[in-house]
């Protein structure tokens, strides 16, 4: 027999440790606006969609829409990570892949029943 509550408790932890990742890689982006790839507006934006993105997903808004674009980016992130700064062998683009991931996941099976109703 399949237990529905165990299964969208488990998509409920997805979703809230990857918005709470999220949420701590945005809030840098915003306050400093510098990073080694994008010129300040662009980072600000990254920052904005990565914090707002993360809230979402912890709410379990709009998750197909949200998973799908946060995804996009992620694959942005293991595009620098691996070829623009080489750091195939050196570690750095394993947390934006696990990420890409677990959005996908979320993406495909709409993250569980677990959300705030509007």
């Amino acid at each position: 027999m399949y237990n529905y509550i165990l299964s969208d408790l488990g998509f409920f932890v997805l979703r809230f440790s990857v918005g709470i990742i999220l949420i701590a890689h945005g809030i840098p982006k915003i306050r400093t606006r510098k990073a080694p790839f994008t010129t300040g507006w662009k980072n600000l934006l990254l920052g904005i969609w990565e914090l707002l993105g993360g809230f979402l997903l912890v709410a379990g808004l709009w998750m197909n829409f949200v998973a799908t674009g946060l995804a996009i980016e992620m694959l942005g992130a293991i595009y620098f990570h691996i070829l623009v700064w080489k750091q195939v062998f050196k570690g750095g683009w394993e947390l934006p892949f696990l990420i890409f991931c677990a959005l996908i996941l979320l993406a495909l099976t709409g993250g569980g029943n677990w959300r705030i109703i509007i």
